[in-house]
């Protein structure tokens, strides 16, 4: 998963487990623009972080798994839609 824009967007990802221990922090460590996650064979795979933004807009990323070609999606963030 890649954000292609906005450039000042990143991307939030701790596994399920490191979840707990890291959701009651103050702050976090550098956040990427691109994250590789963990698969479990053909099932889904769950995405435990959040996209973080400087102010409310619209963040385009590029979703791709095993031998797909990628797809775009857009999320609005701390905005109604996009």
């Amino acid at each position: 998963m890649t954000i292609t824009s906005p450039a000042t967007a990143r991307l939030y990802y701790a596994s399920p487990t490191q979840w707990g221990a890291v959701s009651g922090r103050g702050t976090i460590g550098a956040a990427p623009r691109q994250i590789r996650l963990p698969v479990c064979g053909r099932r889904f795979t769950g995405y435990t972080g959040g996209i973080l933004v400087m102010h409310p807009t619209c963040v385009r990323l590029a979703v791709r798994g095993p031998g797909r070609q990628a797809a775009t999606v857009t999320v609005p963030i701390l905005i109604s839609r996009c």
